[in-house]
C-alpha cells in the first residue's frame, strides 16, 4: 500500500469519526451541559482509577527500592571522601584556573 493510500484512508476514518461524534452530540437525549458534566465525571473517575491502580503502586515500589538502596549505601558513605571539584581543577596542571 502506498503512503498516499494510507493517508487517504486515515483522512476518511478521521472524517467519519468526527461526523459520528457530531451526530451523536446532536442526537444526544441530554442537554449539552449535562453531557459535558457526565463526560467530565467519567474522565475524573478514570483518572482516579489510573492513579489508584498504576501511579500509587509504582510510587510505593520506588519508595521501597530507594529505601533499600539507601540502606546498602549509607554504611559505606563513611569510607568516602568528598571531593571539591573546583579544588581538583586548580590542582591539575595545564588547565586555566577559575577565580
Amino acid at each position: 500500500m502506498h503512503q498516499n493510500q494510507i493517508l487517504e484512508r486515515l483522512l476518511v476514518a478521521g472524517v467519519a469519526f468526527l461526523t459520528g461524534l457530531g451526530v451523536g452530540f446532536l442526537l444526544a437525549p441530554e442537554a449539552g451541559r449535562t453531557t459535558r458534566r457526565a463526560l467530565a465525571d467519567g474522565v475524573r473517575s478514570g483518572a482516579h482509577w489510573v492513579e489508584g491502580h498504576t501511579i500509587a503502586p509504582v510510587a510505593e515500589q520506588v519508595r521501597e527500592t530507594s529505601q533499600a538502596v539507601a540502606g546498602r549505601v549509607e554504611p559505606q558513605l563513611g569510607d568516602c571522601d568528598v571531593v571539591d571539584g573546583d579544588e581538583l581543577v586548580r590542582d591539575l596542571p595545564g588547565l586555566p584556573h577559575r577565580q
